[in-house]
């Protein structure tokens, strides 16, 4: 099957480029590859999300297949490729890092409901995340595997 590599180029900014990074193998050095990076950090979009998760940790977990669930945000901006050293994602990792414990995982609010075993409370549980979240290394991999237990259960806990 052929890739339709002009259609993808076409496309949002940050679908160009991924297609340049990803499919056309560009260097980041690039001017096109470049230019798309400026276009999609400049998208009104883009600029929204990093916006709304500037007010980390924002709604409370309540489904892990909530797709509007900031995490799950986050980890679009990271597969778009949005970096640490990013404008505006300085401010997201620094309120995500005071939320850490003592362990390493970060840690969201949720609430699992009474009848699956949970409080019914808000709350801050613990999470795994494969996401590197340090100076100028990116916000990529396999998304984040949330094994969430209660903050009372990590040490360090919020």
């Amino acid at each position: 099957m052929r890739i339709p590599i002009d259609w993808l180029l076409e496309g949002d900014p940050w679908i160009e480029y991924r297609t340049r990074r990803d499919l056309l193998g560009q260097s980041e050095k690039d001017p096109q590859v470049m230019s798309a990076r400026e276009s999609m950090l400049t998208e009104a979009k883009v600029r929204g999300l990093v916006s709304e998760l500037a007010d980390w940790p924002g709604s409370v977990l309540s489904n892990h297949k909530s797709a509007g669930h900031p995490i799950h945000k986050l980890t679009f901006l990271a597969d778009m490729g949005l970096v640490s050293d990013d404008p505006g994602m300085g401010v997201i990792i620094a309120r995500i890092l005071k939320h850490q414990s003592a362990e390493g995982p970060f840690q969201v609010t949720m609430n699992i409901p009474v009848h699956f075993g949970g409080t019914g409370q808000d709350q801050w549980a613990c999470g795994e995340s494969g996401h590197i979240l340090s100076g100028g290394m990116p916000l990529q991999g396999e998304g984040w595997a949330m094994a969430l237990v209660p903050a009372t259960r990590c040490r360090g806990g919020s």
